[in-house]
């Protein structure tokens, strides 16, 4: 499958909505080589992704969390020259592992180095975001499959926070750890990029700092890229569609590959995005 089909991408999204859910409550979860967690649903969704999207042979490749190590240098050279798919399977596995409801799925499509397209789906609140054209659709039906109906999804209606320090601002674990934030903004350090960037679009956050990699951001990139989008690493460069070698760590022998090259702040306007960075307390070994 190399072409965007909103229609099919939601059933897909649904499908794997239901694999997670069939583990939810009771996760078999295991530590990876980064000592981060990973459950048998993260897995069960890649291999469904990777049976659809995993395709060199027809031009279809995948960038998935979960299944990275498997493949070449080679194999990812081919994918940023031709049409790729960027998953993650859950993101917020930390939150799904302890049966809380902040996770969610993260879909996107990238053709040459440009996202093109992107979905966003958190399954406990039935929330799905999605591109179709030039125009994004969201959706809430709940946590009851049984109303999973996005055939017809109203079209996003966005609001822009105002700028002060009344604004929520939503962190990264590795912000909230090591770095911090000095405004007097109320702030939420959450585990899952999938959310924060959902309510970052409808309005919810006035800022995020994110530290990433790609398959955590790639759908709301592409969502965000429709209704404006200011977002820069904190170092400079702006992050856009563009999968880049200034943004992100593009050597494909390198454990880090993918991540962003460093701290990045998203939000609706340059002014945001000014502020946040301006508060923003870096690491020690940022600076």
């Amino acid at each position: 499958m190399k072409d965007w089909n909103s229609a099919i991408i939601k059933q897909l999204l649904c499908e794997a909505a239901m694999i997670a859910l069939k583990y939810y409550q009771n996760p078999s979860v295991e530590f990876k080589a980064d000592r981060s967690l990973v459950t048998q649903a993260d897995k069960a969704i890649e291999a469904f992704f990777a049976e659809i999207f995993d395709k060199p042979a027809d031009g279809s490749f995948m960038i998935g969390e979960e299944t990275i190590s498997t493949h070449s240098p080679e194999y990812f050279e081919a994918a940023m020259g031709g049409v790729a798919w960027i998953l993650d399977p859950i993101d917020g596995t930390a939150s799904y592992a302890h049966s809380t409801p902040i996770w969610g799925i993260s879909l996107a499509r990238m053709e040459k180095g440009v996202l093109t397209d992107g979905a966003l789906f958190m399954p406990i609140f039935g929330d799905m975001m999605i591109t179709d054209g030039h125009e994004v659709y969201h959706s809430v039906k709940g946590s009851d499959p049984a109303n999973w109906d996005f055939s017809k999804m109203p079209l996003l209606n966005i609001k822009i926070p105002a700028v002060n320090d009344g604004g929520l601002i939503s962190i990264s674990q590795k912000m909230a750890k090591q770095g911090g934030f000095k405004g007097r903004n109320p702030v939420q350090a959450l585990c899952c990029c999938v959310y924060s960037m959902a309510y970052l679009i409808t309005g919810g956050y006035m800022g995020y700092i994110a530290t990433a990699k790609l398959w955590d951001i790639a759908g709301g990139v592409a969502i965000m890229s429709r209704h404006g989008l200011d977002a820069r690493l904190i170092s400079g460069p702006p992050l856009g569609v563009e999968v880049t070698e200034d943004v992100y760590n593009l050597d494909f022998t390198s454990p880090n590959c993918w991540s962003l090259k460093g701290h990045s702040v998203m939000s609706r306007t340059p002014e945001a995005t000014k502020y946040v960075i301006e508060n923003t307390i870096l690491p020690p070994n940022m600076k």
